[in-house]
Order: C-alpha cells, then structure tokens, then sequence
C-alpha cells in the first residue's frame, strides 16, 4: 500500500458517456481537488448524476480505489467510496424537517450500533464534535435542518463525509447561497477531507471560488471536457 502523504489515483474515469455528456475522460488522485468550469448546460449535472449512480451510463468505465464500477445505482456507488454532495440542498441532501444529528448519522448509524441497538450517548458526542469542529450555529442538535441558514444546512451535510471514509466527494455548486463566513468554513471542511486522502471534483460557476480552492481545473463544453487549467495557471480570468 502507498506510503503516508503519497498521492494515488483514486478515480479513473475512461470514455464515460451518458445523458447530454461525454465522452469523457479524466483521473483524480488523492488529496486532489478538481473543478469543473464551463456555462451553465453543457452536461455537468448530467455527469455527476452518472458518478453517482443516479444515471445509467451508456458507454464507457469507471474505476474508483481500484474497483470497477457499473454505476446502476446510488448503493453501488456509496459502497464503493463515492460520496454525492447535491446542489439542491433541500430538496437531495438533506431531510428538512429532522434534525441536525439525524441528518449527520443517517448514513452511518451502523457505527453508533452494538447488537442492533444504537448507542445514543455515543451519537450524541460524536454530532456534538462535528457541531464544533465545522462551527454549525444551532440551537440544539434536534433543531430541524429546514429552521437553519443555507451555510449551515450545507455544513450538516458535509458533515456526513467526517462519519465516513469516501475515496472521492462529488460536491455539486458547494457554496451555493451560502453566507461569506460559511463559506470559508465549508472550504476549510473539505480541505480537511482532502487532506485525509479524499479527492474532491467541485463543479462551481464561481470562476473566483474554482481558481482559489482547486489543483487544476476541467473545462466542459457541449458535454466534453475542452481544455485543463493547471494549477499555476488557475485564476478568475483564465476559467472565464
């Protein structure tokens, strides 16, 4: 297995072609984060919807941390360690009328289970850390999600990739609504994952947001990928 720090390509996407996009091919390794840029409409929903096993694709592969993927659904997605983060928050990511610690655990509620029963104290400390750590202003861990800021209902949601260990987080229009201080908290979140191992591909149609949190960046036109920005090149101007 590779050495602590060392970097290793995580996902491998290979002629992928679906639903208004492809074919397209790219690699992330990890602790890589990647954008995707272009104008609105030209098959970035359509591919992230196929990572993430919510489209089938019609040609092409993907491996993700060595795993071949058919990607016909969400559960063979999630199992084999790719993490959805939706645009729509509302409405894909979260259970607006639940609160804050069943939106964080939903996912992983195995961890916080002895025998079938769940351990609520230990659920308790681990939402109660997670609360802190990514500085979720609410009243009470049972604060339904629908009652908070849109900054905060997206920190609740990534909030789940800390219970989790995901090779690779898709994370649709990231900080979309969301406030200037959390924003800067959500970045500060997901450096943190990457810096776990975790690749992150981030479509925004921030140019500004693109140019400061990514490694490089992944044009998409007419449903291919045009042209790569590296790093040393990224700023507003050039992704416009």
């Amino acid at each position: 297995s590779p050495e602590a720090g060392e970097s290793r390509e995580v996902l491998v996407v290979d002629g992928l072609q679906g639903q208004a996009f492809g074919p397209v091919s790219f690699t992330l390794e990890s602790g890589e984060i990647v954008g995707i840029a272009g104008a609105e409409g030209n098959g970035q929903p359509q591919l992230f919807d196929c990572l993430a096993g919510r489209q089938p694709p019609r040609a092409g592969r993907v491996v993700c941390d060595g795993r071949d993927l058919l990607l016909i659904s969400t559960h063979e997605a999630v199992r084999s360690g790719i993490m959805l983060l939706p645009g729509d928050r509302t409405h894909e990511a979260l259970m607006p009328v639940l609160g804050v610690r069943v939106n964080s655990t939903v996912q992983t509620l195995r961890r916080f289970s002895v025998l079938g029963f769940l351990r609520r104290r230990r659920e308790r400390k681990t939402v109660d850390a997670l609360v802190r750590r990514l500085e979720i202003r609410t009243p009470s861990h049972e604060q339904p999600v629908q009652f908070l800021s849109g900054g905060n209902q997206q920190k609740v949601a990534v909030s789940r990739s800390f219970l989790r260990e995901p090779a690779v987080i898709l994370a649709y229009e990231p900080t979309q609504g969301v406030d200037v201080g959390s924003r800067f908290d959500i970045y500060a979140a997901l450096r943190s994952r990457t810096d776990a191992g975790t690749a992150l591909l981030v479509k925004s149609s921030d140019p500004l947001e693109l140019s400061g949190l990514c490694d490089r960046v992944l044009v998409m036109s007419r449903g291919q990928i045009i042209e790569e920005i590296p790093g040393d090149e990224l700023n507003e101007l050039r992704i416009v």
